[in-house]
């Protein structure tokens, strides 16, 4: 999907502004935008035929990280969450959970268990130079269970910081209803 950012060319001005194509692709980031902050704190994006899509209200840290995803099978009823992104959302060992799915998720990191509901995020800081950690993350099934979507190992590495984003699978008959995508990026 191909969403348009207006972005204001003169701060504190709307009628100076220009607008950039954004493109969004499940289970991939997106190329990011900086611009400047809006005086309300939020950015409204449109379709590509100029309605009005989507508005995303901004963190007040100043830099700010959107996860948008579809609310049913079409983009049509999109949901985000918008978390920090400044230098201590990103420090080091820093690993952020986020629930895009509609169900509650079972996050075991070490011998530590959380319940990650839907729509919510979380961090954890794993310690650099601390061993590594078992990470897993499962759904729940329609018995009433719960089957394991994810399994890794995790440890803090230098310089780095991580995002775990669970979401719903896309396609006719997925695998496994749930995935995961884990991104490392530079603190």
């Amino acid at each position: 999907r191909m969403v348009m950012v207006p972005v204001q060319t003169k701060p504190g001005d709307p009628a100076e502004s220009t607008v950039v194509p954004l493109r969004l692709r499940l289970g991939q980031t997106s190329a990011p935008l900086l611009l400047p902050l809006p005086k309300d704190r939020r950015i409204e994006l449109k379709s590509e035929q100029g309605a009005k899509w989507l508005g995303v209200p901004l963190q007040s840290c100043g830099a700010s990280l959107a996860l948008v995803w579809r609310g049913n099978r079409s983009w049509s009823e999109a949901r985000t969450i918008v978390v920090p992104d400044d230098a201590e959302a990103r420090a080091e060992g820093n690993v952020h959970f986020a629930n895009l799915t509609a169900s509650p998720m079972a996050v075991v990191i070490g011998s530590e268990k959380i319940r990650l509901d839907p729509g919510r995020t979380f961090t954890r800081r794993l310690s650099p130079g601390s061993p590594a950690l078992p990470l897993e993350i499962s759904h729940p099934t329609s018995s009433g269970g719960l089957r394991l979507c994810h399994s890794a190992s995790r440890e803090a590495t230098p310089g780095c910081f991580r995002r775990v984003v669970i979401y719903a699978a896309d396609g006719k008959k997925p695998r496994s209803p749930v995935k995961v995508l884990q991104i490392e990026e530079p603190s």
